[in-house]
């Protein structure tokens, strides 16, 4: 499901976030974050979120803005 080149590790991934999350707004494909113990997440840009919820008939609404507003409020 994931080519060797779309698998970071966790620390890979903080080490290298912005030059990774410059990839993800290129690339239209999710990355894999593995942790120790074999949790893992996947990571994608949000475009390309926005992109596969309307093909698969999801809501449309920027889950990003949407997490940043609330994010501004609780601060408040």
């Amino acid at each position: 499901m994931f080519r060797m080149d779309q698998i970071v590790t966790a620390t890979q991934f903080l080490r290298h976030f912005r030059a990774l999350a410059d990839y993800l707004a290129k690339a239209d494909e999710p990355l894999l974050v593995t942790q120790k113990g074999g949790r893992f997440l996947v990571v994608m840009d949000g475009e390309f979120f926005d992109g596969l919820a309307r093909a698969l008939g999801a809501p449309t609404q920027r889950a990003g803005q949407q997490a940043h507003r609330h994010a501004a409020a609780s601060a408040r």
